[in-house]
């Protein structure tokens, strides 16, 4: 008589037939806590209508990721977080559904560790900044200091950057290894590069952004530049024609730019 069938066993089929409303991260991670499985998806609340705000996709120019949803991984219960009451959105669905919505005092603090920053948030603002990081009203209106989102290559194809996330320690900081998202940027149609956005995940610090930003009177060498570097190596150019040959092939993974210090590190995997 206690039986029960789980229909939606999709973790995103499952949380879109029961909130379609929302917006959801399209990557689902599992954690451990409190002795059991859960999938964390992070939800967003869109808007259209957002008064004098540029939109960030050719519609949208509100985004706010308020709400975080976890499940269950054995039994499917769903709960929708509220993590950020100031959202306007989110309260006015909570009004709506008040028996759907919790508030993050009802999240355990076993699960708070497990709270990240979503990434397509992350490139949202990334992309936005590009140009917003112009403070200087002359600056701004001639896009003198436009800046792009790195380039790298990817299996063998040039492609934008997306955020990855690292553990290390941040620059100038004494709190020890934290875990942040980061992408870095180059100036417009050029390769140097300029600044690095880093979003911190841990704690009291979750959702500040912080921006790095390199000595103008000094050449650092952005993604695509090591991507050549690495091209022009004799000993790994000579690697890579012998593993295009005879029916096998190579593709390059995600380059990883690591801060180390006052130093840069660049790794990059090879499949």
């Amino acid at each position: 008589g206690d039986s029960r069938i789980i229909i939606n066993r999709n973790v995103m089929q499952r949380i879109q037939t029961i909130m379609p409303y929302l917006a959801y991260e399209n990557d689902p991670y599992m954690v451990t806590a409190d002795g059991r499985l859960f999938w964390m998806v992070d939800a967003y609340t869109m808007s259209s209508y957002y008064p004098y705000s540029e939109p960030y996709d050719g519609v949208n120019n509100y985004i706010r990721n308020s709400i975080k949803v976890i499940v269950n991984a054995y039994d499917g219960s769903t709960r929708f977080y509220i993590v950020d009451e100031t959202d306007p959105i989110a309260q006015t669905y909570k009004k709506i559904y008040p028996k759907l919505f919790r508030s993050y005092d009802e999240i355990s603090d076993e699960m708070k560790t497990h709270l990240r920053y979503p990434n397509a948030m992350f490139k949202i603002q990334a992309q936005v900044y590009c140009k917003y990081h112009m403070d200087e009203v002359k600056v701004f209106y001639q896009k003198e200091d436009l800046w792009d989102i790195a380039h790298q290559i990817y299996g063998v194809d040039d492609v934008e950057m997306d955020p990855s996330y690292y553990v290390f320690n941040l620059p100038d900081t004494e709190e020890g290894a934290e875990f942040i998202n980061m992408v870095p940027f180059t100036p417009k149609s050029k390769q140097n590069m300029t600044a690095i956005m880093m979003g911190r995940n841990d704690g009291d610090n979750y959702g500040q952004l912080i921006v790095y930003t390199m000595p103008k009177n000094k050449t650092i060498y952005g993604p695509m530049q090591i991507e050549a570097q690495i091209d022009q190596n004799t000993e790994i150019s000579k690697e890579f024609s012998l593993w295009k040959q005879s029916g096998s092939s190579y593709k390059r993974g995600d380059l990883f730019v690591i801060p180390i210090g006052t130093s840069l590190l660049y790794v990059e995997p090879v499949y």
